[in-house]
């Protein structure tokens, strides 16, 4: 296991991923103090909302597509048949790589939390943020494995897996319009809109809830309830083992 968490760090310094997303980073940071600056009203507010929204973006799109095309390029070079020869079970090497790639993203949220401080954000809303945004990255890491494994495309395996993600961060939204809609009487089909909130809500308790993760708001007003990063905190130790178990699955239905 110690062996594969090297391999796969290793791996992503090769690749400059760790150079690219902090020069990525760096840009975004002083494109946001640039646009603060320049704004008539609430500046620091507005630069910190920036940065912290758009340096997660960056950061997620980074980690699915380092995942997607590093997958698939193991498995085009027969590297994931030779890391599989090894004596270790398929479930062990699933748990190694995704901790693997888990310790890679957390080591790529880091700088972006860490580089807010710039900015003055409010104290324990950027512990809340930081801490969330190291989770979410987390789960977006073992997102990334199983479409990776899943999928027989880097592109196409990041695309899904990025579809996914939005999806997950936007369904709360979805399912509040239909809520809105439905009490407001706009509707004049009852019975679709009734199979489309079931819908909605049967996807939403699938997917992850990631719009309650790294809120740009904690930045500016504070720290959330303890009760909500606790939810956090939880949903990750769910979610990131399900999908670990699907791309487990999926391996083994591949029979490597």
């Amino acid at each position: 296991m110690r062996a594969t968490l090297r391999y796969v760090l290793l791996t992503a310094l090769r690749d400059r991923l760790f150079a690219t997303l902090l020069g990525l980073l760096v840009l975004v940071d002083a494109c946001a103090w640039f646009l603060g600056d320049a704004a008539l009203a609430e500046g620091d507010s507005m630069a910190l909302a920036l940065a912290g929204g758009t340096g997660r973006a960056v950061l997620v799109t980074g980690i699915l597509v380092f995942v997607a095309f590093h997958v698939r390029r193991m498995a085009e070079n027969r590297e994931l048949e030779t890391l599989l020869a090894r004596p270790i079970s398929r479930l062990g090497f699933i748990l190694a790589y995704g901790m693997g790639l888990s310790c890679v993203a957390i080591l790529l949220a880091l700088p972006l939390a860490l580089a807010l401080l710039l900015f003055s954000p409010d104290a324990s809303g950027l512990f809340a943020w930081g801490l969330s945004l190291l989770l979410e990255a987390v789960i977006v890491a073992c997102l990334g494995l199983f479409a990776a494994l899943a999928l027989e495309t880097a592109v196409g395996a990041a695309l899904v897996a990025g579809g996914i993600y939005v999806l997950a961060r936007l369904m709360s939204v979805f399912v509040g319009i239909a809520e809105t809609r439905l009490l407001e009487g706009e509707l004049q089909n009852p019975l679709l809109d009734a199979f489309v909130r079931f819908l909605l809500k049967a996807l939403s308790l699938l997917l992850p809830r990631l719009d309650v993760y790294a809120q740009t708001a904690w930045l500016v007003h504070g720290a959330p309830p303890a009760s909500m990063l606790g939810f956090i905190c939880a949903q990750t130790l769910v979610y990131a083992p399900l999908l670990l178990l699907a791309a487990h699955f999926d391996l083994r239905r591949k029979r490597f």
